[in-house]
């Protein structure tokens, strides 16, 4: 820790003198006094008034200074300022010097303050501020010469026989040299341990730990021979996955399961249960599992999710699961564990019911399964609640609404109604509701041709719109929502979700996943066509996220025109000037009763609609796609990009500039684009087309995906060319260049530089000998194909 004193202390002009000092520094201390209730190295021991006369007389110069710092001669004793009865002890002097000597004479000085001390027979303070700075000093210069910090060693015995210890002296030294040197770590480890251990261990382990990973070793040495439980656990794992070192969090794992220092329950490592389940084997996540369960740690549900979610074939992690049911508490396998089952595609649903049935007796689950499975199966809630009932759920949190079913008491309500007529448009709007809800649409039908006591309102409306969506006839619904936008009257944000489903059927998980009818795509054409014109319409509550089909063809023009509909400074005017003449309808048809005004959003919060409209993965998305995208070589197409060379002509080029260039542009237009976003899908890029070993002087391409081969084929830049033309593209630096500044091409330590920063991360090693593995397998497989084939 470095003082304040130590910067302001006099070393070549003489006429500052010692007294000036310590008027300054008093005048510190009562501001650190005023300003904070903390001990600082000023507050506990200041010169007294009466004795700053006596201090600037024999301190006024330099000379003077010096004379009285030079306290190791044993011909001083007597002579200096520190001898005198009432500044004898006085640390706020003694820290000073010492501060004063390190600054002209280095550890030199240190030292002659040391034997100074020790000629004097004055104790090192072991409590307060002075005692760790002081004591930080001296082990610092014992760190440079071991025979010095051998003498402070004798100190330290000599102190602990007296019962007199400073805290801090394990963690500095035993902390030093784990970084330095791990065998004089044990060695300071054996002395210090027995009585200077440290209070708290996992704090002393966190901080040892951010200095290198040498020190794991070490340290997992020294935890083996302290006391136990340390309560390690629960602090290093954490810590370890926080930083991304999933491969020491894991030894850690072992070795603190093999000593029995446990954490609480299994939520502490559910970061490594999920590195696991996602990249390692079947038998590293059962061992993972198991070594929590045998040692009797408590599994929690959150650990069971994150097997699920994280573990790519997800029956291998649902049957060990199940499989361990009768060794834990099976009422973890709760709410949120259920509903994240029945989310899971992968998975049957004859397999998950199987489960269901012969796990789910007796377990408690609630609102999030009943969601779960309705939109799983398209179920009712009360068809969902039933079928809960027989696997032996009990549902809590969820209300039954009675024994009937729900249609019979909606035709029980509109022959009640319809026997003595409408008593508004209100009880209405309730009938056609309930029986939407629960798709009775013989009773909605019945409802709406009762005698209605007004014309129909905007709610109407927009009930009978959603009717025919959910109907499917979806050629009704457009025609009636065309005489809604033509005649202004408010559609709801359900509706708009529900046309969006019905006009766009979900797409099926492949490469190329095509829904719709004749492999062309009308429906998707025909639905911009429709949001744009509610939106000229003067529509305000369109969602940002209607717009979010996952197609990038015809982007660039959409995306640059949605800015200027959801901008919170530019969307009014927008509105204005592509606003529709509207025609005089009661007000019941043109109010909005569910539009949710949200003034002042700042640019950055997340609800903002231009961050909802375009988030980080879209900024992704759109940088990735240039990469991979091949067209012939022009002028206009491929901007700033240079031709390939006639030796290596390539039939086509990567227009890798484009999604850069609609990053910048959507930049100006007020769209939050965070840098971050944009390296990481360069880098992502660059680690196909450049970070992989040179064979026969071309990249070796890991990667399994064609599409990757051909870009690396293609590409006819070396990296230093597409680091500048990307730059250019994004009209400004992205990179910092450190070590490898524009005018220094062609020296082996500046492109070690650049592709250092440039790739970043690059691929991990692990992923690098898996994909490895792979292409030597394509390769056999290949070569036996051909030879079979000439067989």
């Amino acid at each position: 820790m470095r003082n304040a004193i130590l910067r302001l202390l006099p070393i070549s002009r003489p006429q500052v003198s010692f007294s000036s000092l310590m008027t300054y520094t008093c005048t510190q201390c009562h501001r650190f006094r005023t300003s904070s209730s903390l001990s600082t190295p000023l507050r506990e021991t200041a010169i007294p008034r009466e004795l700053q006369a006596l201090i600037h007389e024999r301190t006024s110069t330099f000379d003077l200074l010096k004379e009285q710092a030079d306290v190791a001669d044993v011909s001083s004793l007597g002579t200096k300022l520190v001898d005198e009865p009432r500044l004898r002890g006085n640390f706020h002097l003694w820290w000073n010097l010492l501060g004063f000597k390190r600054r002209v004479y280095s550890d030199s000085g240190v030292k002659d303050v040391w034997k100074g001390l020790r000629i004097r027979s004055i104790d090192l303070p072991v409590r307060g501020s002075h005692a760790t700075l002081i004591w930080q000093i001296f082990l610092k210069t014992g760190f440079q010469d071991e025979d010095f910090l051998e003498e402070v060693w004798e100190y330290i015995k000599d102190l602990d026989s007296r019962n007199w210890r400073w805290a801090g002296v394990y963690q500095l030294i035993v902390g030093h040299f784990l970084v330095i040197d791990a065998s004089k770590a044990r060695i300071w480890h054996k002395r210090l341990y027995p009585r200077h251990a440290p209070p708290f261990w996992p704090a002393f382990m966190r901080g040892a730990l951010k200095q290198g990973v040498e020190a794991h070793i070490v340290l997992r040495e020294i935890h083996a021979v302290i006391e136990r439980p340390a309560g390690l656990y629960g602090s290093i794992i954490p810590f370890l996955c926080s930083m991304g070192l999933f491969t020491e969090a894991m030894k850690w794992h072992r070795h603190c399961i093999s000593f029995d220092d446990l954490p609480g329950n299994t939520a502490t490592a559910d970061k490594l249960i999920e590195w696991t389940a996602k990249y390692g084997s079947l038998q590293e996540m059962s061992m993972l599992m198991l070594s929590f369960i045998q040692m009797g740690v408590r599994v929690k549900e959150s650990s069971l999710i994150a097997l699920i979610i994280s573990r790519p074939k997800k029956l291998e992690a649902l049957g060990f699961i199940l499989a361990q049911a009768n060794r834990v508490d099976r009422s973890v396998m709760g709410d949120r564990f259920w509903a994240v089952v029945l989310r899971q595609v992968q998975l049957g649903t004859s397999v998950i019911f199987r489960c269901m049935q012969a796990f789910g007796g007796g377990l408690n689950v609630g609102r999030r399964t009943v969601e779960a499975l309705k939109k799983r199966m398209d179920y009712s809630r009360e068809k969902a609640l039933s079928l809960l009932a027989e696997f032996g759920m009990r549902v809590q949190g969820v209300e039954v609404v009675s024994n009937a079913e729900p249609s019979e008491l909606v035709g029980r309500l509109v022959q009640q109604i319809g026997a003595r007529g409408l008593a508004g448009m209100e009880e209405l709007e309730f009938l056609l509701k309930e029986s939407l809800d629960t798709r009775n649409w013989e009773m909605f039908d019945q409802a709406l041709s009762l005698p209605s006591p007004g014309g129909p309102t905007a709610k109407v409306y927009d009930l009978v719109f959603q009717s025919q969506l959910r109907r499917g006839t979806l050629g009704d619904a457009i025609n009636l929502l065309d005489h809604m936008r033509k005649s202004s009257i408010s559609i709801s944000s359900t509706s708009l979700r529900l046309l969006v489903k019905a006009i766009l059927p979900p797409r099926k998980r492949a490469k190329n996943p095509n829904t719709m009818p004749g492999f062309t795509n009308d429906n998707l054409i025909d639905l911009i066509g429709i949001l744009t014109s509610l939106l000229r319409s003067g529509l305000t509550n369109l969602e940002p996220a209607l717009w979010r089909e996952r197609r990038l063809s015809d982007l660039e023009t959409l995306a640059l025109g949605l800015v200027e509909w959801y901008h919170p400074a530019r969307s009014e005017i927008t509105r204005h000037r592509f606003s529709i003449l509207k025609y005089d309808l009661p007000e019941a048809l043109t109010s909005h009763p569910d539009l949710q005004s949200t003034p002042g959003i700042p640019p950055l919060n997340p609800l903002s609609p231009l961050r909802l409209l375009f988030p980080p993965q879209f900024i992704h998305a759109i940088i990735q796609w240039g990469f991979l995208t091949f067209r012939p070589y022009s002028q206009d197409l491929h901007k700033s990009i240079p031709p390939p060379p006639p030796p290596e002509f390539a039939p086509c080029v990567a227009t890798f500039t484009w999604g850069i260039a609609l990053a910048r542009e959507l930049k100006v237009l007020g769209v939050h684009i965070d840098t971050r976003s944009v390296l990481r899908a360069v880098r992502t890029r660059f680690a196909v087309l450049y970070n992989a070993p040179e064979a026969n002087g071309r990249p070796v391409v890991l990667s399994g995906r064609r599409i990757n081969h051909m870009a690396v084929a293609l590409n006819h830049l070396s990296l230093a060319e597409m680091v500048d033309i990307i730059e250019k593209a994004w009209g400004s630096g992205l990179w910092r260049r450190v070590g490898w500044e524009r005018g220094r091409e062609g020296r082996g330590e500046w492109e070690r530089n650049m592709k250092k920063e440039v790739l970043g991360t690059g691929i991990p090693r692990r992923v690098v000998w898996r994909l490895r593995r792979g292409a030597r397998v394509r390769q056999r497989r290949r070569i036996m194909g051909a030879f079979l084939g000439r067989g």
